[in-house]
């Protein structure tokens, strides 16, 4: 396990969001993010908002009014702790709206009960979803992120769609070792910079549907702090629990 590696810069952990809340939501992970230092940001994808096509709704604005006059919609997500799930739950908060959340087992398993129409709407991953998007089983309204994304800019941003600040990212980075010398973190996330520089490389995660990241070491742990205590805040007050 890396956090036992030695802190050498030869064993690293590539971490993601999961490991910034599931401390929160289940009761041992084994490890704490002081067991780690973070090296550097790699990659992003944000969910996609989506709604089967037969739903009378193109925009943001206008799903938010259809909610608000049908209370109780279900609206799909991929499990409990997933970021479709949070995006939703965030969606719910700041929108206003009155759902009744249906947790699949998976991202697959969601996009089967959307088409299927078991749920009107849901948020679901770029990686997944896009496909679905683009050969017209499945209307997109917008992605989850803070900005619009290389594979899709056409889509706007929840936010830019009247939900100011809405910002929820599948993110992933590198991580080494508690007590890996300060020399050595500096030179991965250099290197790890450099190469999500690299235009195939950028081009692969895109892609996939994420978009490409790289920041230092100081920028990604106060990233991964703030992520930490904002999961944290959500899961305690939505009580979102993996038991």
């Amino acid at each position: 396990m890396v956090a036992q590696a030695a802190p050498d810069g030869y064993t690293l952990l590539l971490g993601s969001i999961a490991n910034t809340l599931n401390p929160h939501i289940m009761g041992s992970v084994g490890y704490r993010l002081e067991d780690f230092t973070p090296v550097s940001s790699v990659a992003a994808a944000p969910d996609v908002l989506v709604v089967h096509p037969s739903i009378p709704a193109t925009s943001v604005a206008e799903l938010v009014a259809l909610l608000k006059s049908k209370p109780g919609t279900p609206a799909g997500h991929a499990g409990i702790g997933t970021t479709p799930h949070l995006s939703l739950e965030i969606f719910r908060r700041m929108a206003g709206v009155e759902i009744t959340p249906v947790p699949f087992k998976g991202g697959g398993e969601a996009q089967q009960g959307i088409l299927g129409g078991q749920v009107p709407f849901m948020f679901s991953t770029t990686i997944g979803i896009l496909p679905r998007v683009r050969s017209g089983q499945l209307r997109a309204l917008a992605v989850s992120s803070a900005k619009r994304i290389a594979a899709a800019p056409e889509l706007p941003t929840v936010a830019e769609s009247g939900l100011a600040g809405f910002d929820v990212v599948a993110w992933f980075g590198l991580f080494a070792p508690a007590g890996t010398p300060r020399p050595i973190v500096e030179r991965l996330s250099s290197e790890t910079r450099a190469a999500l520089s690299a235009p195939e490389v950028r081009k692969r995660l895109i892609d996939l549907g994420a978009e490409p990241l790289g920041s230092s070491p100081d920028e990604f742990s106060a990233y991964v702090s703030a992520e930490f205590a904002r999961w944290g805040r959500l899961a305690k007050e939505a009580g979102i629990r993996i038991d």
